[in-house]
């Protein structure tokens, strides 16, 4: 396979948020992913409640009592790691590489934007931007690529498939499930620079530490 031409294909028609592919296809499903039930399942993006909300509002608490703040302090900074990216037409696998930065609107803010730098070690590259807001009724976070418009959403409820972050060890990983298409991506990422929370304590082992999680298995 011509993975460059492929990559220059990808970049051109802008219909997924990677261009580094592989062909392992072969686990494919025969019926539905499933993942397939994020697909205009209710969990799309909410225009109106980023627009006109997606700040902390004294609300939000998750289930062992942090904030939907705490989540997005968390979550802002620089991350960097792997990625599996799954086409949900065809199977195909993507493996490469992936820099993510999150910026929170306002100190205040469970909304914003940020950049992913996609690579390889065959030096292919590109970046990506996109929205992302945290759902202050869930914890779920919610991420828009802005020239695809591609939507995915983490899932805090998953009991098998959400996702995690973590304060004390500099981690977040999960699956993103695709709304508004069929695609599942699973990120497996460490933390770079940190947001105003993760440096907050000054101790990474401190035990008021952060640690949002949403997968068992």
């Amino acid at each position: 396979m011509n993975k460059m031409k492929k990559y220059v294909v990808l970049l051109a028609i802008a219909i997924v948020p990677l261009a580094f592919a592989s062909c392992d296809d072969a686990d494919w499903y025969d019926g539905d992913p499933w993942w397939y039930s994020y697909y205009g399942g209710g969990y799309s993006w909410n225009n109106d409640y980023y627009n006109n909300g997606g700040y902390y509002n004294g609300g939000g608490y998750e289930n062992n009592g942090l904030t939907t703040l705490d989540e997005a302090q968390v979550l802002a900074g620089e991350w960097d790691g792997k990625v599996d990216y799954t086409n949900g037409i065809t199977g195909e696998v993507s493996q490469f590489y992936a820099n993510m930065t999150f910026v929170q609107n306002n100190s205040t803010a469970i909304k914003g934007t940020g950049t992913e730098r996609d690579y390889d070690g065959n030096g292919n590259s590109q970046i990506l931007r996109f929205s992302w807001y945290i759902d202050i009724n869930n914890g779920d976070i919610h991420i828009r690529y802005t020239d695809s418009k591609n939507e995915f959403v983490m899932d805090y409820g998953s009991t098998n498939r959400g996702f995690w972050l973590n304060e004390s060890s500099g981690t977040f990983g999960g699956y993103m499930m695709g709304t508004n298409n069929r695609d599942m991506v699973y990120i497996d990422l460490t933390r770079v620079t940190a947001g105003a929370k993760a440096t907050r304590a000054g101790v990474a082992n401190d035990s008021t530490a952060t640690t949002m999680t949403a997968t068992t298995g």
